[in-house]
Formats: C-alpha cells, structure tokens, sequence
C-alpha cells in the first residue's frame, strides 16, 4: 500500500532538481511566449499608428449605378417621415435654392476676396485653381445678407429668409442619393437634408444631415443608420418607427442630429478610432443634451420635392465657418459627395 506523498515532492520540486538541460529550454520557452506577446502588441499598436497617421488608402468597396428609374421607385418606396420639433425654424430646402441665396468668396488667413457675387450650381468650383489648400486657402459661400452672430440669435435672420423662400413657392426638398454594392448585392438608399441654419450647441450656415437605408440583394430592408452630429445610431429595420416603408425620423431642434425616437437624447461629442478598426463614441453631460419632441411640422412624402445632387462636387465650404462658443472656426461643411458616408454608404454597418 503507497502512503502519502512526501511534502515537497510535487512538480515544482521535481522541476527545482530536474537536468540542467529542462532548465535552460522552459526559460526559452518562457522567453518565445513574452516575444509573441510583445511583437503582438506592438503590431496592434502600429497598425493603428499607421492607420491615424500614414497616407489615406481607397478601400472603398466596388459599388454600380443604380438605373435610374430603379433608383427612384426605391428613393419613393422608402422617402422617409419626418417629425420636426414643436420649437424648430427650418424646413429642408433645395441644394439649388440653398447655391442662389450665397456669394461664393475665398478665404486665406484673415482676408477675405469676393469671388462671385451670385453662384450658380453648376459654376461652383470644383478644382483649386488659384486657391491652394496648400497655404491656406479655401472657397466657401456665404449666405446673402445674414451671418451668424452669437450670442444674438441670428437665427431668426436666416428664418426670416427661408420663410420668404416658401412664400414664393419654394417646396421643402430631399434630395436621394442610391447605390449598390457588387461583392454583397446590397442597396444603399440615402437621403440628405440641407438645412439653411445650424443654430443650437453650436452656429453655422448649411447643415447636411443624412439617413441611410441598408437593403440586402432582394431590396428587403434590413437596418438603417440616422446622422447625429460626429456620427450616428443604428436599429434594426424591424425596430424603427415606420408608416408603411416610410422611417420616421425625429430631428433635433436647431443642431438636426436624427433620431428613433422623441425625447432628449445625449450628445456624442466626439467620436474616433481607439486601436486598429475598433472606435469609441464619448457623450457629454446630462445638460449637454438635443431635443427633439416631435411636435412641430410633420413631412411626409407627399410634402417635400425628392431630388437628386447636381452640379459638380463643390471643393470648398457650404458655409461662411462654424461658431463653436463666440468663436469662429474655419471649418468645411464639404459636399456631401466629397464625403465619407456618400462613397461609403454602408461603411457605419460593418
């Protein structure tokens, strides 16, 4: 019969008074698994280096026209519904109308030059030319007569304006934008709003605001994903307030951020990559907050001009800057065809 093992002649002990020889390969052992650990790490770590900081790669997927009398009974079959706040000024208006109401101006440092007093769409630059990035210079139009002005409310100014326009028979627009993937067969069914006014949490002229619609192979809707300042949400189609096939969708007073549901939403402020593919979205505080009651105008189909995006692709901004607390930023509110979410529509689904 075997009695009790001994104290201290388990594994380690066998271990401690093993051949020279078993020593030496466990530490090389122990050394292979902390270099893959550490080369790992570091690899994770560089491709994210190179991913924030080397040169940006089309990896754009492969994507066909859409015939055009396809893409339109789509743009009808989903024309969303949208349900303004009780306190919101602007309707979404057309890209055209939005072009006529501006003087298209250079600027570079603080000086200023008057390009064309009265642009038309389809003139709008859409190379440099003169005006090189490079040292600092950009085109921008700039809203007739009004400017933003905070603390002071411009907004009423730029109302005033877009009231006159629909007075004089201007109908609020949507302008659709429909594309197809050739790896996967899915649709991409976009709709942009431009807004005349940017007016709450922070001021500028022209907002571009989009939803996009994600269809598979067979046209059958299957999530969709509603712009909301430095990005955006995404439900399932299943999960999304619809009138028929018609999304509903609630934008927030003055900003236009859209969302599922009414209510007061918190604001994600800031949204980037934290390592390699995976990004992170950090909201602000409780008081930092949209609003959107969904009790102001309603849109339905039946109530706005769907529209396609013409001209060329504007290279400079859509508005005279962005006025983020008394302080005038020389942001570009670029064309939304010289966007990420145009020539990528479904990148947000992946």
């Amino acid at each position: 019969m075997t009695g009790p093992r001994p104290p201290g002649r388990g594994l380690f002990f066998r271990f401690a008074h093993a051949a020279w020889w078993l020593h030496v390969l466990a530490t090389l052992g122990v050394l292979l698994v902390l270099n893959v650990i550490a080369i790992v790490i570091a690899a994770v770590f560089f491709v994210n280096f190179v991913n924030e900081h080397g040169p940006v790669k089309d990896e754009t997927p492969r994507r066909s026209a859409v015939p055009a009398d396809e893409a339109s009974a789509l743009a009808r079959r989903f024309a969303p519904m949208l349900k303004l706040d009780s306190r919101e000024l602007f309707v979404p208006i057309r890209q055209a109308v939005y072009v006529r109401e501006t003087q298209l101006k250079e600027e570079e440092g603080r000086f200023f030059k008057l390009i064309e007093a009265a642009p038309l769409l389809d003139k709008l630059p859409a190379v440099e030319g003169s005006c090189l990035r490079s040292r600092g210079c950009q085109y921008f139009l700039d809203v007739r007569g009004v400017e933003p002005h905070p603390p002071k409310h411009s907004e009423r100014a730029y109302a005033d304006l877009e009231n006159h326009l629909l007075r004089i028979g201007e109908k609020p627009t949507i302008h659709a934008h429909v594309t197809r993937y050739d790896d996967s067969g899915d649709y991409a069914v976009q709709y942009w709003f431009l807004y005349l006014f940017n007016y709450r949490l922070n001021e500028h002229e022209s907002d571009w605001e989009q939803i996009t619609i994600r269809l598979d192979e067979d046209k059958y809707p299957v999530d969709a994903l509603y712009s909301a300042h430095a990005g955006g949400n995404i439900s399932p189609w299943s999960e999304i307030e619809k009138e028929g096939d018609h999304p509903v969708v609630y934008p927030a007073r003055g900003s236009h951020a859209n969302y599922f549901k009414s209510g007061k939403h918190r604001v994600h402020i800031v949204c980037k990559r934290v390592i390699g593919s995976f990004g992170a979205c950090f909201k602000a505080r409780k008081f930092v907050v949209d609003l959107a009651d969904g009790g102001g105008r309603t849109l339905g189909p039946g109530d706005y001009t769907l529209a396609n995006m013409t001209g060329p692709v504007f290279i400079g901004s859509y508005g005279s800057g962005n006025y983020v607390i008394l302080t005038r930023k020389p942001d570009v509110l670029a064309d939304p065809r010289a966007r990420s979410a145009w020539a990528d529509p479904l990148s947000a689904f992946r």
